[in-house]
This record gives C-alpha cells, structure tokens and sequence, in this order.
C-alpha cells in the first residue's frame, strides 16, 4: 500500500437548488443537471463531484419549500474559484443564492494493487 503525503486543505460544498427563483419549479430533470455541471467543470480545470440531494428552506413569507438539489464538492481549490464555480450555477440554473460551506481537511491518496503470481488481476 501507497500513501501519498497528507496535506491540510479547504473544501468547499456547494448546495444548488433547483426550483427556479422565479417560477418556484423545477425546470431542469437531475441527470441533465448532473451532465451540465460534469461538462463545465472542463473550463474549471479542476475535480468537481456532484450528487443529487433534497432540500427544505424557508422562504421569506415563511413557508416551507421542499427541491431538489445538487450538492457540488471542491477539494483543494482556492475560494476565488469556489465562488466563481457557485456564481456560474446560480446563475445558470436561475437561482436566488447557493449555499456555501468551507472547511479545513486533510487530503491524500491511496494506492494498492492486487496481483496474483506477479500479474496484475485488472
């Protein structure tokens, strides 16, 4: 087994809604969600994993509003990026605002292989 150095580093998570801001509905199916934000991360240039969720928030009159949602994870970007990131899909998905949380992680990687009589299983 390989482990690679561990380092500290920031991870952002993104939540997006997406009933539309103006008409309360969702506009868009999730798997074409999923493709647009897959897609875009190219122009990023950096990893992005998304997951489907669901989400309840209160609007300002104070009701309760159930969506969908894409729970988008940054790892080891800079804050300027994760805003950029948050400010293409609020807008792109006409949303009111995006949710977004940071935290100090510790990020490293595992590497191991399996073989049998010195031939690689995979």
């Amino acid at each position: 087994m390989k482990i690679s150095e561990k380092k500290t580093v920031s991870k952002y998570t993104l939540y997006v809604g997406l009933n539309d801001k103006d008409t309360h509905e969702q506009r868009l199916i999730m798997d074409r969600v999923v493709s647009l934000v897959i897609w875009a991360s190219n122009g990023y240039k950096s990893p992005i994993t998304g997951q489907s969720g669901f989400g309840t928030y209160y609007s300002e009159s104070g009701e309760q509003v159930n969506e969908k949602s894409i729970v988008i994870t940054l790892v080891d970007v800079s804050e300027e990026l994760a805003h950029e990131i948050a400010a293409d899909l609020c807008a792109f998905l006409n949303q009111a605002e995006v949710m977004i949380t940071r935290e100090n992680v510790e990020r490293y990687y595992l590497q191991e292989t399996i073989e049998a009589n010195n031939t690689p299983l995979v």
